[in-house]
């Protein structure tokens, strides 16, 4: 089945059903390891703060989704996700249906099971939600994003902050520490490299775009997926003015 999207008269790209069943969920995330994509906690309402602990997975041989029933799960949503050594999903962050949290947790794919190591190192009275984590090449990663308080916070008080967390599963230990004040105040935005350069877009109405140098990712080149994208950027032609900078996805 497939069908497309459309602005004006231009054709932006051909989207095809990958599978057409699976979680309803927002504000979730995911990450493929190995043959499999894990998705993460979210929210099931769209007019519920509650977070879901649930945890899905898409084996891609199959083609059928399982939920992964592990005691321990945490519940969250607006968190954060990278991959660890093809095999750990790290969650930073997030909602937990009461307040923005700092804390970390791990699920080991191998094993099946839930860790739960400490951290340290973030303002006691801030939390994080709606922001990115980014694996780089040193093992660390970097977390940019709307630092607010626990519960909530007038919008116009928001900053953003970027992170820089280290530890491993083995320490069972993982430290922010606070890395610049150089970013723009952003939630809901995307980062990914392009090549050697850290790309921020996204998550507010102006100042779209942030450009960093000086980083190199710490995830597997994906030539054949790159490859597509540039065939489809090719076809696609000049927007006539910049796009809102709310929602955007960069890929």
């Amino acid at each position: 089945m497939a069908s497309s999207m459309s602005s004006g008269k231009h054709l932006l790209a051909d989207w095809e059903v990958f599978c057409p069943i699976g979680p309803s969920l927002a504000f979730h995330v995911g990450a493929c390891i190995g043959r499999f994509l894990y998705v993460h906690g979210g929210r099931v309402d769209r007019n519920s703060i509650e977070a879901s602990n649930k945890l899905h997975c898409l084996n891609f041989d199959t083609m059928i989704w399982n939920e992964v029933r592990v005691p321990g799960s945490p519940a969250l949503s607006h968190h954060a996700c990278v991959t660890i050594d093809d095999r750990y999903l790290l969650l930073i962050g997030g909602w937990d249906g009461k307040a923005r949290t700092s804390k970390v947790f791990i699920f080991d794919t191998l094993e099946c099971k839930w860790l739960y190591p400490s951290s340290e190192g973030f303002p006691s009275d801030a939390g994080l939600s709606s922001h990115t984590a980014t694996l780089l090449n040193n093992g660390k990663v970097l977390v940019l994003g709307r630092e607010g308080p626990l519960r909530m916070q007038p919008d116009d008080k928001k900053h953003g902050n970027a992170y820089m967390l280290t530890g491993s599963v083995e320490s069972g230990k993982f430290i922010y520490s606070e890395y610049s004040r150089a970013t723009e105040s952003r939630s809901g935005h995307t980062t990914n490299f392009i090549g050697p350069r850290l790309y921020v877009l996204g998550g507010r109405n102006d100042e779209l775009l942030e450009v960093h140098s000086g980083y190199r990712s710490g995830s597997p080149d994906n030539e054949k997926a790159a490859e597509s994208f540039k065939r489809i950027i090719r076809r696609l032609k000049p927007m006539d003015k910049m796009p809102g900078g709310r929602g955007i996805t960069l890929l």
